[in-house]
């Protein structure tokens, strides 16, 4: 018998025929272990001796031992060692190579690391003996343990920078750093595999590091043979496959062994019966198993999503040796796709694994179905899709869109998706757009608007079944809105058609639905507001955003609907949801699965709530900081309050928003007083009630004077350098004809502009 010794960092030994494609794993637990072996985190491992050290980077002095290739480049923070930069510099200099070596009599080292660096360019490397034992870049942490011969070693940390560039926080961090000493021993370790109806085994492989030999007996003896051993042979006939470790080397370690073996006949067939699309229901499932060989009641069915594993033990309505069928109604409650995953094992072990996929769940919805958005650049709302089951409505997980066709008409923002959601972000201008989304064959619309103004709400109204019309105080039809659960009529939102520009009138409109239902409701003028108060708060443990009252009264019975997201900045990372805030009920929360969208940066991650007022005004509160984005993310239960300002009116004119002060005179501004040191503008008016004057702090900024027609003769600015007075006149047909504008400077020098418009014949 020839034995023979490999020492590699990673052992296969696979025998000389090929895989199968199912292959089983031995259970290690279970192998017959001398004194010396241990089995532990699913490994057996040689029993260590005596003898450790620890190095904790918990003061400057835990770098005394090492030798630094730059000594003031290397620091402790945190309980780390960690690449800094020297004082006055903004970075870390490319280029570089930056290490700590120290010298040990052990025979095996560990520690943690932490890479942050430019990914494929700067590298964290560690040296053992002069030679390359691991190395890392991008963003990773792990740990990494060394066994080692007994005696002196070399070990040096690098961070290795290229000539140009970085990214994420370019630097690496070493934990603490345990060696250990002792001496070489040897231990035996022997397992049984039973491969019960086997004709012959084909393949081994042993993963282990460290001086193992491993030999193997077939047979059809259950007890380990004491002779016959051998050296990966392979094609051996035997009901039980003997496995012989034998470990000569401090630290060696097994981790895993896999084997293959070719088994009698043919797998079984797997046959769906029926099986649909989409449900809108707890589906009834049939699945039909056919084998001449019969059936092992291994056989099982799995119905499985995304974080969730349903196993069901199905009724076999028809038990016949060679055919088997399954037939089941599984309990499933939120909408999605779901996999049936079919394990059939016959008498004789061999298998097949077939799946295949369905929906569960009825038509589809966006929410909202209506929103308003600040048309400013990059203002942003999130749409969640969600489907039915029974009478239950839930969200859509992220993976059952992927899916979803997605298409926005809207020449006023774009539409994309990151994640779970669906997003609309602004570009700035006014307008009124429609997102469809279609998944399978269910359709869902949703209409957004830029543009701002009243509202009116039918409370306690669920026409989710029926679209409704509204008719404005004349009786005049201005709106065909879709079936919805809250039905909300927003100035701007609609399509008025030959109505458009009278849909703000203030009064009592109709709401009337297919059924013969009808209501109606009052569009109010903006209502008065004071200053408010929300309070965001997320509790990590239970992963909820929860938006409340704040130290002052929250007026809630006013806003229509509120938004909730995760983000960093003007950067979303997860948009949480949007629900309608009804008068009377619990104000809304939201669950938080700590996923993201986008990948978060460096910095601070928030959580927000975005409030929309019947009155078309939008308030963004920043709340709970969340947590900073380091490596890795540290989440902390935090609350945060935030004043949320909401503009003042009174008799349809602003009294208040969050700069300024109005005060008026029939109808008239007669005063703006700033609230934030920017002083108090007046205005004055003639008989006619044209715009005479404006002062600031009583010093005169603006006059101009009228003629007996009432047309604008002269007009003058003032300010702190120049003062500008601009005449004008007028021909025949009351067209400006002439225009001369004298600007004065600060020293009293003049200079003058001229202009001549051409005559009404000239410009024809």
């Amino acid at each position: 018998m020839k034995t023979r010794f490999v020492r590699l960092g990673l052992l296969c030994i696979c025998l000389a025929l090929s895989w199968a494609a199912e292959a089983a794993n031995a259970d290690l637990s279970s192998f017959t272990k001398d004194g010396n072996i241990v089995y532990e985190n699913g490994a057996l491992t040689l029993k260590q001796s005596e003898g450790s050290e620890q190095i904790f980077f918990n003061a400057p002095s835990a770098l005394d031992d090492f030798t630094a290739s730059e000594s003031d480049r290397w620091s402790v923070e945190n309980g780390k060692a960690v690449v800094v930069s020297k004082s006055g510099e903004s970075r870390i200099p490319d280029g570089g190579e930056y290490s700590l070596t120290l010298t040990r009599n052990v025979s095996k080292v560990e520690f943690d690391y932490e890479v942050s660096t430019e990914p494929d360019y700067d590298f964290f490397r560690f040296y053992v003996d002069g030679e390359l034992a691991e190395s890392y870049s991008g963003q990773k942490t792990g740990r990494i343990a060394k066994n080692l011969a007994k005696g002196n070693h070399i070990f040096k940390w690098v961070f290795q920078k290229d000539e140009c560039g970085r990214s994420n926080s370019d630097t690496v961090r070493i934990g603490t750093i345990t060696f250990n000493s002792g001496a070489v021993e040897t231990g035996t370790a022997t397992g049984v595999i039973d491969f019960e109806k086997v004709a012959v085994w084909n393949s081994l492989q042993v993963s282990s590091s460290g001086n193992v030999q491993v030999q193997v007996v077939s047979s059809n003896d259950p007890t380990t043979p004491t002779t016959d051993w051998q050296n990966f042979a392979s094609g051996l006939e035997g009901r039980y496959l003997h496995i012989k470790l034998e470990f000569n080397g401090f630290g060696s370690k097994v981790t895993g062994i896999t084997y293959d073996a070719a088994q009698e006949g043919t797998p079984p067939t797997v046959t769906f019966v029926g099986l649909q699309e989409r449900y809108a229901s707890s589906p009834q499932l049939t699945i039909q198993l056919t084998d001449p060989s019969g059936f092992s009641n291994d056989s099982k069915v799995d119905v499985v999503r995304p974080g969730t594993n349903i196993t069901f033990t199905p009724t076999v309505t028809n038990p016949a040796a060679d055919k088997r069928v399954f037939s089941f109604n599984p309990s499933l409650t939120a909408p999605g796709f779901y996999t049936i995953e079919v394990t059939a094992i016959d008498g004789l072990e061999n298998s097949n694994v077939e799946a295949r996929t369905f929906f569960l769940g009825g038509d589809l919805a966006l929410e909202p179905s209506f929103v308003i958005v600040p048309k400013d650049s990059g203002a942003k709302q999130g749409f969640q899709v969600s489907a039915k089951v029974g009478s239950n409505r839930q969200t859509l997980a992220a993976a059952d869109l992927a899916g979803l066709t997605t298409v926005g008409e809207a020449g006023f923002g774009r539409f994309d998706r990151q994640g779970g959601a669906i997003y609309f972000t602004a570009n700035g201008q006014t307008g009124v757009g429609t997102l469809t989304v279609t998944l399978l064959d269910m359709t869902a619309k949703a209409r957004i608007s830029t543009g701002t103004g009243l509202a009116v709400r039918i409370r306690e109204w669920d026409s989710l079944s029926y679209p409704v019309t509204v008719y404005t105080p004349g009786g005049i039809q201005i709106a065909q809105l879709p079936a919805q659960r809250d039905v909300f009529l927003w100035d701007g939102l609609a399509d008025y058609g030959a109505q458009t520009g009278k849909q703000g009138l203030p009064g009592l409109y109709l709401f009337k639905s297919a059924n013969g239902a009808s209501k109606k409701e009052v569009l109010a003028q903006a209502p008065v507001k004071t200053n408010l108060t929300a309070k965001v708060a997320v509790d990590t443990g239970q992963k909820l955003v929860s938006f409340g009252s704040g130290t002052t009264p929250f007026d809630f019975g006013d806003v229509v609907y509120a938004s909730a997201y995760i983000g960093q900045g003007s950067k979303t990372l997860g948009w949480l949801g949007t629900k309608v805030v009804k008068d009377g009920a619990a104000l809304p929360s939201w669950k938080w699965d700590e996923t993201y969208d986008y990948s978060p940066t460096s910095g601070d991650v928030f959580a927000y709530v975005r409030l929309v007022t019947a009155g078309g005004q939008v308030a963004v509160s920043q709340g709970a900081k969340i947590g900073t984005v380091t490596a890795p993310l540290a989440l902390k239960q935090l609350s945060f309050t935030q004043s949320i300002w909401q503009d003042v009116y009174e008799n349809g004119l602003l009294k208040e928003d969050q700069d300024w002060k109005y005060d008026y005179e029939a109808g008239r501004l007669i005063s703006k007083e700033g609230k934030n040191g920017q002083g108090t503008f007046t205005y004055a008016y003639d008989f006619e009630g044209r715009l005479t004057r404006i002062d600031l702090n009583g010093q005169m900024q603006w006059n101009a004077s009228y003629d007996g027609d009432g047309r604008k003769v002269k007009e003058t600015n003032f300010s702190q350098d120049r003062e500008e007075t601009t005449f004008f006149v007028y021909d025949k047909d009351e067209r400006l004809a002439y225009q001369k504008s004298v600007i004065k400077d600060k020293n009293g020098q003049e200079t003058e502009k001229e202009t001549v418009y051409p005559a009404a014949e000239e410009s024809k």
